[in-house]
């Protein structure tokens, strides 16, 4: 099985969040690990994070000033967990469907690839379809932060 650190940061999202939480938490087919940052609610935010952190041990939080959605994820990026397979990012206000994180096993995304061939006249692009096996989660994500800077 897989594991997945779904990036999560919040912003006075009382209203959804408890929706969401539940919906990455209930993820089919993979370990689910969630690095929340909290970008300095006002509303209850906060609140509903400690208690969801207090029942579930995958759930880690921290709380931050306001720094904006970018500087957010960057902070959660820098904070990531570089043993996961995968990383997924998440806006606060999805609710997920069960098997959003789910390895698929047969082929379900066309991709386009292009062959290049040679010939003594011309060199010619030939546009052939081929499928692999996809997740909604595309990447890998294996940087470091401090390079980027």
């Amino acid at each position: 099985m897989y594991t997945v650190q779904v990036l999560l940061s919040t912003y006075n999202g009382e209203a959804y969040i408890k929706e969401q939480l539940d919906s990455i938490l209930n993820q089919e087919g993979v370990s689910v690990r969630l690095l929340i940052r909290d970008d300095g609610s006002t509303d209850s935010t906060k609140e509903i994070l400690r208690a969801y952190g207090a029942l579930h041990k995958n759930i880690h939080y921290i709380y931050g000033e306001n720094a904006g959605v970018t500087a957010s994820f960057f902070r959660l990026f820098e904070l990531s967990d570089d043993t996961v397979d995968f990383y997924a990012l998440a806006d606060q206000d999805d609710v997920w469907d069960a098997d959003k994180l789910k390895m698929r096993k047969t082929p379900t995304i066309p991709t386009k690839a292009i062959k290049i061939t040679k010939t003594k006249r011309k060199t010619t692009a030939k546009r052939r379809t081929s499928s692999r096996n996809m997740m909604q989660v595309h990447f890998r994500l294996r940087c470091s932060i401090a390079a980027m800077h």
